[in-house]
């Protein structure tokens, strides 16, 4: 609990579940997230307001970077189905765009690269193809990965 504003068990338990379609265990990843998302906002309860609404548009860059530490520190261990291939859509299909363009844009190889338009290109061909880890893992993915997936 945070002010009035309580972290909400069922909303993390349905989210996780809807998102990774039961691959993750679910009440584990929210055990360990939920502590820690009542210490991140415990002096900002209507930005935990908004988290739990899903709107992360008013959190700052650094609240939001350990937002997804803490997220794939608290999936990774509890993954159940390593080898399932997820299908990213909406607003996760978003973040993952997002993230893996921050990505390209910090290797100077991709200089040059429009970055959004070339992680689009990279998820498009990733979609259905990539796992659970490889997708919480999307600021890890190095060099040979991203090239992989540009290459015929």
């Amino acid at each position: 609990m945070v002010g009035d504003v309580a972290v909400s068990r069922t909303s993390c338990l349905s989210d996780i579940n809807v998102f990774f379609e039961g691959r993750v265990d679910s009440n584990k990843a929210c055990d360990c997230m939920l502590p820690a998302y009542a210490e991140m906002f415990k002096n900002n309860p209507a930005g935990l307001t908004r988290f739990n609404q899903g709107d992360m548009s008013g959190l700052s860059a650094a609240t939001k970077d350990s937002l997804y530490i803490l997220f794939t520190h608290c999936i990774r261990p509890y993954v159940l189905a390593t080898t399932f291939k997820m299908h990213l859509s909406g607003t996760n299909l978003a973040s993952f765009k997002a993230q893996l363009a921050k990505k390209l844009r910090s290797k100077s190889r991709f200089n040059g690269f429009d970055a959004d338009s070339l992680a689009s290109s990279i998820t498009d061909r990733l979609n259905d193809k990539i796992t659970i880890l490889q997708y919480i893992g999307a600021r890890e993915l190095d060099d040979s990965t991203i090239q992989q997936a540009v290459e015929p």
